[in-house]
């Protein structure tokens, strides 16, 4: 019996809050062999072209049954081409169909289902496991049978996945607004906090678990950010969702005039009304901080008024000509 080689290549990752993607084209190939291209897309694994080098799981098979064929295989990129252990082979006869997602993480749990060609997940994204998560299927493959053209088949080339974010990506920003231009702002102890769903379920749509209070530590800045510079207090991954309650923000800010503290340092918080977070978005909140917002920043400030003309004054007189 002749054998086919499968290859595999996962042609394009649509980043960063949109499902634009791009095909690229990969020689063919007789072995069932893997490759990945990523578009643009933080703390966390985010699926770009370098990072889904390190490995994405595959499923696929020909036939429905409990352990399939490729049964979250990983694919790797060994500096020159796409790899797996246990090369396998394409059957005479046989309709394969795949699917594959990234990151390979314990807070994921995929399951393939062939006969309606898709992978369903169990998730957990809580402050503990952070991670984007991308998925795709391939279009089937059917092979000709023994007889009816296999002996002189090819497959056109390597199976293609188009693989998509189906996770919500949040970024919290803060930025020094009007303050004096030799200042700088120091943050520290940054909270995100709000009663949100961590776990769920995906098949084609999500169907989240109950909600419960969940806290993300933030990224702090002890140099300082100067007037009208931005500082990211952190990147997040969080199931796609409407909140019945809102997110607080906090941090403290604490002014600096060089390298002289000025004033306290002063605890903020900033409050997102129940946000709505769609899968394959990103959300970014920015929160601006004023000098007139921090203990110690203190402006110089001016008022004015006018009196009233004194009543019953009066003066002057009749002025002579000169001649």
């Amino acid at each position: 019996m002749k054998k086919q080689f499968l290859t595999v290549a996962v042609a394009a990752l649509a980043l960063a809050g949109c499902s634009k993607s791009e095909t690229v084209e990969v020689a063919s190939n007789r072995a069932i062999g893997f490759e990945n291209f990523v578009g643009k897309a933080t703390r966390a694994f985010e699926a770009t072209n370098e990072t889904i080098k390190a490995g994405f799981g595959v499923f696929g098979d020909s036939e429905a049954k409990e352990v399939s064929l490729f049964n979250d295989v990983t694919v790797k990129y060994d500096g020159n081409k796409w790899g797996y252990e246990d090369t396998k082979y394409w059957m005479p006869g046989r309709t394969y169909r795949f699917a594959a997602y990234a990151p390979q993480d314990k807070a994921i749990k995929p399951k393939f289902d062939y006969t309606n060609n898709k992978l369903t997940f169990e998730i957990t994204c809580n402050a503990s496991n952070q991670n984007d998560l991308v998925y795709g299927v391939a279009t089937e493959v059917a092979v000709p049978a023994e007889g009816a053209g296999f002996e002189t088949w090819s497959p056109t080339g390597p199976v293609a996945f188009t693989m998509g974010h189906i996770l919500s990506k949040l970024e919290f920003k803060v930025k020094a607004g009007d303050i004096e231009s030799d200042a700088t702002l120091k943050i520290t102890d940054v909270k995100i906090a709000g009663n949100m769903n961590t776990t769920g379920t995906y098949d084609a749509t999500w169907t989240p678990a109950t909600p419960t209070d969940v806290s993300f530590d933030g990224a702090s800045n002890e140099e300082g950010i100067a007037a009208a510079a931005t500082h990211s207090l952190g990147v997040y991954y969080v199931i796609p969702q409407t909140l019945t309650g809102n997110v607080t923000v906090s941090f403290t800010v604490t002014l600096f005039a060089g390298d002289t503290q000025i004033g306290n340092p002063t605890p903020l918080t900033a409050t997102i009304a129940t946000p709505t977070w769609a899968q394959d978005y990103v959300y970014t909140y920015t929160a601006t901080v004023n000098q007139e917002n921090i203990e110690g920043g203190k402006p110089i400030e001016f008022t004015g008024s006018v009196a009233d003309w004194t009543a019953g004054q009066t003066g002057g007189g009749d002025i002579t000509i000169n001649q």
